[in-house]
């Protein structure tokens, strides 16, 4: 019998509640159906089952726009394929960084940005090098797989990334599948239009989600024309048909990605004529390290407020030197404070980069000196955070770390947090707090946590975020025991990083594979349409 008291919006979030109950049974039994397929040895999607539930699909919605049923559709697909990607063998892993003071004298981590373009323009430098200092994560190993596919020759080894020259590119009647990177398929998208090329790109579920329908609009301004393969969809796989004569001079459109305009940037000293790129956002964060990587390597382009004048020309990577990436070392820099210790990082520190800028900032907020000098950086605690306040509104670009660090660091018996709250990063630290047993009170400003916790939640926590992951690591030094339900996620930026975290006071210990290496492989989840 209805019950005609309920409201309008009660019923509606009754409603909510059911449909959230059905698309998680959704997704556990197409994940549990995809995972019985790879131990099949066969592909993870199952095309003709995909067809049958897109039938029922159209059928129960024929009244609804279609193509946002299928956009749908395609979403909630990739809910249940990404359960089934998840490494299997990652086992959850407890948190217990030493009693002692941390003692850290060893390389920086190279900027992942930076390794990311040099890796890329190493495809056009016809000379053998080597280059030294690089974070050879998921992302770089998957461009450089890429980039052997279609005719380069690139290899990797610890922290050097070496190539042999006399690279011979083609990318026409390529079929390129992208797992991680969204960044990867832009850089190859757009090396793609300066030639006549029919390329497919497929990817991973997570990356299935991603709407083009901006680039798809903005491509044939530049010769090209991308479709998806999916009927209605605006996501991948798509199919990329380029060829016509590209313009001398382009305007970016607001609602395109950065990280397309960088890969575009990056692909136009290959262009037969170059190629003149004007952009509202050039002085955002992430464009300077660029524009300074290519000038290094010899790259002939002109740069003003909002516009880059890019001339064919090939780089030179030979004198190239990768500098330490700021926000990873934020985070070693940060143990020192943590535990009374001191942190060493050899490498070149970039004093005019803001992120830089930033992580000594948050730094100095918690308490933590550093000393810079032409070829390294040191951190060690100056003083106790008693204050009990931190302004992070600033400082979003590296959350994971300021907020981390500034909850581990204060020893106030309330701590006030102000930081953005209509974002993502907000509601994951709520959900850390809660997951750690911190009695707090959010505001309209962020967040008041009280040093008086309740219990941990047993439950091992499921990071969103190889950075959150980091965070969660500075956060152990106040909860000792807290455990990652997915350790081996921090791969996908920096291998190498569980076999620092075990070995804080400089003595080796043995570190069970799935902590992750620096010789860690990218794990090898595909997926097939």
């Amino acid at each position: 019998m209805k019950n005609h008291n309920i409201s309008i919006t009660d019923e509606l979030k009754e409603t909510d509640k059911k449909i959230a109950s059905l698309i998680d049974k959704r997704s556990r039994l197409l994940s549990r159906i995809s995972q019985i397929r790879q131990q099949k040895k066969t592909s993870l999607t199952d095309a003709s089952l995909e067809k049958e539930l897109w039938k029922v699909w159209k059928e129960e919605m024929k009244k609804s726009n279609q193509s946002i049923v299928r956009q749908l559709f395609t979403i909630l697909n990739s809910l249940g394929y990404s359960r089934a990607e998840k490494g299997s063998s990652d086992k959850p892993f407890c948190l217990y960084p030493p009693n002692t003071a941390v003692n850290l004298n060893l390389p920086a981590p190279g900027s992942i940005a930076q390794s990311h373009y040099a890796a890329f323009l190493s495809m056009f430098d016809q000379n053998k090098l080597e280059l030294e200092n690089f974070i050879l994560n998921d992302y770089i190993i998957e461009l450089i797989k890429l980039a052997n596919q279609c005719g380069a020759s690139l290899s990797w080894s610890d922290s050097i990334l070496t190539s042999q020259g006399n690279h011979s590119l083609g990318l026409d009647g390529q079929n390129l599948f992208i797992n991680h990177s969204l960044f990867n398929f832009y850089l190859f998208l757009c090396l793609a239009i300066g030639d006549a090329n029919r390329i497919k790109f497929n990817s991973s579920a997570q990356l299935k989600t991603v709407n083009l329908k901006h680039l798809q609009d903005f491509l044939p301004q530049l010769g090209a024309r991308l479709s998806s393969i999916e009927p209605g969809s605006y996501s991948l796989p798509v199919r990329l048909e380029s060829g016509a004569p590209l313009p001398k001079e382009i305007s970016i459109p607001d609602q395109l990605d950065p990280e397309f305009v960088k890969a575009l940037i990056l692909a136009a000293p290959s262009f037969e004529e170059g190629l003149t790129i004007r952009c509202n956002f050039f002085n955002d964060k992430g464009f300077a390290d660029l524009f300074s990587t290519m000038k290094n390597t010899g790259i002939n382009l002109k740069v003003n407020d909002n516009s880059v004048e890019i001339h064919p020309s090939r780089p030179d990577l030979s004198q190239i030197t990768i500098p330490a990436d700021p926000v990873l070392s934020g985070f070693l820099l940060g143990m020192a404070g943590l535990s009374r210790g001191q942190t060493v990082l050899a490498g070149h520190w970039q004093r005019k980069s803001l992120a830089s800028l930033e992580v000594l900032q948050v730094l100095e907020q918690c308490g933590i000196k550093t000393n810079i000098s032409s070829d390294r950086i040191s951190a060690k605690s100056a003083e106790p955070v008693t204050a009990g306040f931190f302004d992070l509104t600033d400082y979003s670009s590296i959350m994971p770390l300021a907020f981390s660090l500034c909850l581990s660091s204060s020893k106030a018996a309330q701590t006030e947090i102000l930081m953005p709250t209509e974002t993502i990063d907000y509601d994951i630290a709520v959900e850390i707090l809660d997951q750690t047993g911190y009695d707090f009170e959010a505001h309209k400003r962020g967040m008041r946590v009280f040093s008086q916790k309740k219990k941990t939640k047993s439950d091992p926590w499921n990071s969103p975020d190889p950075y959150w992951t980091l965070g969660y690591c500075l956060l152990s030094f106040r909860n000792k025991g807290i455990c990652l339900a997915n350790p081996g996620k921090i791969t996908s930026i920096w291998p190498g990083f569980w076999r620092i975290f075990t070995n804080l006071t400089g003595k080796r210990e043995e570190i069970n594979d799935h902590r992750g290496d620096i010789n860690d492989k990218p794990a090898h989840r595909r997926i097939r349409t």
